[in-house]
């Protein structure tokens, strides 16, 4: 309907003034930005329960102008980008610049330097028209990590577990900038581990499940869980046996977060680290034992790390996935 009134209109011009009018045209639709309602209220969208698909490959998004962000800030490799005031969810920041070094400190390893983008958007609308815009045909969901050629990304939108969700992505981003291939049940397993910053002996989701079904007899199969194919989608139960797999190789003894250490630093340097589960046998030979009376004692908790404050930042991500793997 515009097009056909701006015809009709220089019809009686004159030739450049013709020529401004369609340029001015041009600049107002250019200008138009991908996420045009931008909520103040950032809680008002309900949150959605945590899901995730499986990792896979995606071609590139159709090249469009990157959008304005209206709000901006940078700590180290962290580059935030918001239709909300960085103020409104400044302090929760701390907690994922802390992460690399939480990691580090719990894991015995050394994370590789990588710059992570996350794009937080003020609510459930804002963020399926961004994903409708920029990735047509992935899944809705709470947060998303995707794999960039340069970068890591994560995508949110702000709801009362923004938090825990962008932790859990967060973590995925700082494994995957290593570019080693990150078993299934690990990738995950460390996500769900670190996403809860106080306390990470217990789980406010998997600890009560998982005790309950020692009673039956049933723990998480290691062995089981490292043939899991990369492009599998886990279900909740699983989420759980990959945490307290995690959890128990942490707590459980000295031996035990030693030898998973060991593991971890093989892997992430690129050398043959092979099966966790034939590895431990060195150490704990009856290690599903251990398991299942570490899961019926008690647990000991940790204290979460100090970080700093934000500073700003005036650049667009870069937006360019080939993988993606999403909560």
């Amino acid at each position: 309907m515009m097009s056909s009134i701006s015809h009709s209109l220089t019809a009686f011009l004159p030739v450049g003034f013709q020529f401004a009018f369609w340029a001015l045209g041009a600049s107002l639709v250019i200008a138009q930005p991908v996420v045009t309602d931008v909520s103040n209220s950032f809680f008002a969208s309900p949150a959605v329960p945590s899901s995730t698909v499986p990792s896979q490959t995606i071609a590139d998004s159709p090249r469009r102008a990157t959008p304005s962000w209206p709000f901006t800030a940078q700590r180290g490799p962290f580059r935030f980008y918001s239709t909300l005031p960085i103020q409104h969810f400044e302090t929760q920041i701390d907690s994922l610049i802390a992460l690399p070094k939480e990691m580090e400190t719990a894991l015995g390893i050394e994370l590789a330097e990588s710059p992570i983008d996350i794009v937080v958007l003020a609510n459930e609308r804002e963020f399926d028209t961004y994903l409708h815009d920029r990735y047509p045909g992935l899944r809705h969901s709470s947060a998303l990590f995707i794999q960039n050629r340069r970068s890591g990304l994560v995508l949110t939108w702000m709801h009362e577990n923004w938090l825990v969700d962008s932790r859990h992505e967060v973590v995925h981003a700082l494994l995957h900038a290593h570019h080693v291939t990150v078993p299934l049940w690990l990738d995950e397993g460390l996500a769900e581990y670190f996403e809860n910053g106080l306390d990470r002996t217990e789980h406010p989701v998997h600890a009560s499940p998982l005790r309950a079904q020692l009673k039956f007899g049933r723990i998480a199969d290691l062995e089981l869980q490292e043939r899991w194919p990369t492009n599998m989608e886990l279900s909740s139960e699983q989420y759980r046996d990959a945490w307290g797999t995690v959890a128990f190789f942490m707590h459980h003894s000295d031996a035990t977060r030693q030898e998973f250490q060991l593991y971890l630093s093989d892997l992430f340097s690129d050398r043959a680290a092979g099966f966790l589960s034939y590895r431990i046998r060195r150490t704990v030979p009856r290690w599903r034992d251990a398991y299942l009376k570490h899961y019926q004692g008690e647990s000991k908790r940790e204290p979460a790390p100090d970080s700093e404050s934000v500073s700003t930042l005036s650049a667009n991500p870069t937006i360019e996935p080939h993988s993606m793997r999403t909560r």
